[in-house]
């Protein structure tokens, strides 16, 4: 046995993903005990040495370096960790090997520390510091690598397993006693003085505390015959037990991607979904024969999760990527997609925006995929489209706001009547660009660049009439409108509250600087943020949004849509649609990710089981989240 790569089955409308096998490479070497991966490399702490892997091709990883360590100085590497060109392994008996890794293909030892009167097995940097973990904690300075330095023993309560680093906090879970005799703990060190590290709090798992991951106020321990144990560490001083999953077997190691946990649980991979830390539910449970231990394991950013361990000398490579979603149909012009509105009331039908022709009205239900019934040339840029009764109202930039009568080109009932292009009622052409436009009640709201916002009375759909405008330098680009209030964003890294209960005088209640492009009111304001992700606010005061949360999405997030209140879609442009679960405000986490090969998703809209998406030179796609 050896290497392992694996990749998915579909598990359409579940948030956790089943692992499955890709390919292997075999290690000569024997017994494979730890594993790390930094940039394109994977290093291997095997017996008898260091294994240095390219996986480049993560489905053929290739063998490209190696240090084999002498009978005198070690029999294997227990434990190492990857930090810029160097590795530093905790290697048994011996203690601390330093190895320079500027050169994968060619690993040289530099330098050594060795233990004296006890024996450690895990090695945790911290800076220029490493932490080597057993019956108690040594610091060693590493600062020179070639002549690391004892400075200071740290007295444990027990035995640690694998410690966790997060900014000044260091982690160390306590195995505790055997047949759980007497239980772990998970301890939490202040290590802002790497020196002097100072114990802010313990808590008491359930068995055998031996590895431990942070996210945000969540640890998630793999404690043995406890299974999965998650602790709250909001407060440092006094963390607090949430929940548990009692796996089937002894769970060894944990790893953790987005709202999924891997457990590593006898030779088996546990797979939970932890979107709710307090109640983890299983997922799956993948047998893997590991000879009977349980493996280290990693999920790295890549989508994919490394493995080593167990007495065949066993490593694995999986894919962790999200789960397929399913394509339903594809509607294409010349031009990109930029925009795409549709509602329950309208279904099957979609207004779509494209950057050059206008606005189209397709059929999302038609035989054989999207059909377009009619178009309406627009004489502007068309940026954004909103239909409100029988009528769309097109923003279009240097066309200003276009006003047409669509009643007549989307059908209605069983059997529609004949299909008429959109006719126009009115274009109101006063501002010198218009960028987004939203509705409410018998009032159009106009983001009108450095113009700033203009209020119109629509309440006569042919001739609109400026009836307020709030006038700023700031280049306002969205805006969106519900009740009293209306929440705008531009180019210069702010969103205005504007006070619009009287619509002819708009006047402004905060400012909060974060940039912004679709803005969308549900239960809380969410914010489509480009490069930071998806921004969820508080409306407790409305006059003044309030941030809770932030989910990083991989790509650009041009606008929000949300799916009831536990889901939000994102237009994530080249990565495609980023799906959030928005049920815990202050922590937003990605479920999954749909790519559109080619495609720049800049709007998304969800009236029932289909996203239908604008996704650029792709078109107009309909994708099934049914379940997600």
């Amino acid at each position: 046995m050896g290497v392992m790569l694996f990749t998915l089955g579909s598990v359409h409308g579940a948030s956790a993903v089943e692992p499955t096998k890709v390919s292997e490479f075999v290690p000569a070497q024997g017994i494979v005990y730890d594993v790390e991966k930094s940039g394109t490399y994977l290093y291997l702490g095997a017996y008898r040495g260091l294994l240095i892997l390219d996986v480049t091709d993560k489905n053929k990883p290739k063998l490209i370096g190696s240090y084999e360590t002498l009978r005198s100085e070690g029999s294997y590497i227990s434990d190492l960790e990857v930090v810029g060109s160097y590795v530093y392994a905790a290697v048994q008996p011996y203690g601390l090997f330093v190895f320079d890794v500027s050169d994968p293909t060619s690993p040289k030892k530099v330098g050594s520390y060795k233990t004296i009167g006890y024996q450690s097995d895990k090695v945790t940097m911290v800076g220029n510091y490493a932490y080597l973990s057993g019956s108690l904690l040594q610091i060693i300075d590493v600062s020179t690598p070639a002549s690391p330095t004892f400075k200071k023993n740290i007295a444990l309560s027990g035995a640690a397993g694998r410690p966790f680093v997060s900014s000044t906090k260091l982690y160390v879970p306590i195995i505790g006693g055997s047949a759980c005799s007497s239980p772990g703990s998970l301890v939490i060190y202040d290590v802002a003085d790497k020196l002097n590290p100072v114990m802010f709090g313990s808590v008491a798992t359930k068995c055998h505390a031996l590895s431990v991951v942070v996210e945000g106020n969540t640890a998630y321990v793999a404690d043995g015959t406890g299974g999965l144990v998650t602790i709250d560490v909001t407060n440092s001083t006094a963390p607090t037990f949430l929940g548990q999953y009692d796996t089937a077997n002894y769970a060894a190691n944990v790893a953790l991607n987005q709202s999924t946990a891997y457990v590593s649980d006898g030779n088996s991979i546990v797979t939970l979904n932890v979107s709710a830390p307090a109640a983890p539910t299983l997922a799956s449970n993948r047998s893997i024969n590991t000879g009977g231990a349980s493996p280290d394991l990693i999920v790295t950013d890549d989508s994919r999760m490394y493995l080593s361990g167990g007495n065949r000398a066993v490593v694995y490579i999986l894919n962790t990527e999200s789960p397929a979603l399913d394509l339903v149909h594809t509607f294409k012009t010349r031009f990109p997609f930029k925009d795409v509105f549709v509602t329950r009331s309208m279904s099957p039908y979609a207004l779509a925006i494209d950057s050059v022709m206008g606005m189209w009205v397709i059929d999302t239900a038609a035989t054989g995929g999207p059909t377009a019934l009619t178009l309406y040339d627009t004489p502007g840029t068309p940026q954004r489209v909103i239909k409100h009764g029988a009528q769309a109202y097109i923003a279009d930039k240097e066309g200003g706001l276009v006003i047409l009568d669509v009643d007549k080109s989307i059908p209605a009932g069983s059997e529609p009547p004949p299909i008429q292009a959109p006719k126009l009622l009115a274009r109101y052409t006063k501002a010198k660009l218009v960028w987004d436009v939203d509705l409410f009640g018998k009032y159009a709201y106009l983001a009108a660049g450095a113009e700033g916002v203009w209020v119109l009375d629509i309440s006569n759909p042919s001739k609109p009439k400026r009836v307020g405008v709030y006038p700023t330098a700031n280049d306002l680009r969205y805006i969106e409108v519900v009740g009293n209030y209306a929440y705008v964003a531009g180019n210069r890294g702010a969103i205005i509250t504007l006070d619009v209960s009287n619509p002819r005088k708009p006047t402004r209640t905060s400012v909060i600087s974060h940039r912004s492009t679709r803005l969308l009111r549900s239960s809380r304001l969410y914010s489509a943020a480009l490069t930071k992700g998806l921004n969820v606010f508080s409306l407790s005061d409305p006059t003044r949004p309030r941030l809770l949360g932030n989910v990083d999405t991989k790509g650009t997030a041009w606008s929000v849509t949300m799916g009831g209140s536990k889901r939000a879609y994102v237009a994530d442009g080249k990565q495609g649609i980023a799906i959030i679960d928005v049920s815990k405000s202050s922590k937003p986490v990605q479920l999954a990710t749909y790519k559109v090969k080619g495609g720049d998703v800049r709007a998304i809209s969800k009236p029932y089981g289909l996203l239908v998406v604008a996704a650029g030179t792709v078109g107009i796609i309909m994708v099934d989240v049914t379940g997600i």
